[in-house]
């Protein structure tokens, strides 16, 4: 910004309209830069704080806002990652998916990677949570069931939704399972608070 003040200054006394625009465009980029990346960070604050909701509309704001489209936003494939993360973490899996989905559509490079390993581990673990909730409704005892619900939790892991992770991980204290099940069901729900 000051340097193409400073290279304005020629202008200033012959053509003051020249100058008054280009140094009103200055103060426009100048502003617009420094706010660039405001809400992906807040984004993320919220995402750390368990505020899924707030931060997927604080990310939105990032990837929406109009100055952005004016040239290229390299915040817009982070963003894009941390809402679909955020989704994962409401148990809204299938709009992570479309998210991620997104992201490969959009980005090529080390986005386009990250997003098919993660929208490829959301299909994953989805056919898994199924198969795991068929073989828990089959189980015979409370042992097998306490072995279900941790690959359950441990599953809801992978896909980032610490919710479903330590509601699953809280079913095995209602089970007459072995306490060394409990115990460890106990300590990997109070790893994922």
């Amino acid at each position: 910004f000051l340097v193409g003040a400073f290279l304005l200054i020629p202008f200033h006394r012959r053509h003051k309209g020249v100058s008054f625009l280009s140094s009103l465009c200055l103060i426009v980029l100048a502003v617009v830069g420094a706010s660039k990346g405001r809400h992906q960070e807040r984004g993320e604050e919220l995402y750390e704080e368990g505020k899924y909701e707030e931060a997927i509309t604080e990310l939105r704001q990032e990837i929406d806002t109009w100055y952005l489209r004016l040239k290229y936003n390299y915040h817009e494939a982070p963003s894009l990652f941390q809402i679909a993360q955020c989704q994962s973490q409401l148990g809204r899996f299938e709009e992570a998916r479309e998210t991620y989905r997104e992201v490969e559509e959009k980005f090529r490079g080390f986005q386009k990677d990250r997003a098919q390993m993660a929208g490829a581990t959301v299909e994953t673990k989805l056919v898994e949570i199924e198969d795991l909730n068929k073989k828990l409704a089959e189980a015979s005892d409370d042992s097998g069931r306490a072995q279900v619900h941790f690959d359950l939790a441990l599953a809801y892991r992978e896909l980032t939704c610490d919710q479903k992770a330590i509601e699953t991980l809280e079913a095995i204290q209602k089970l007459d399972a072995p306490e060394c099940f409990k115990e460890s069901a106990r300590k990997f729900a109070d790893k994922l608070r």
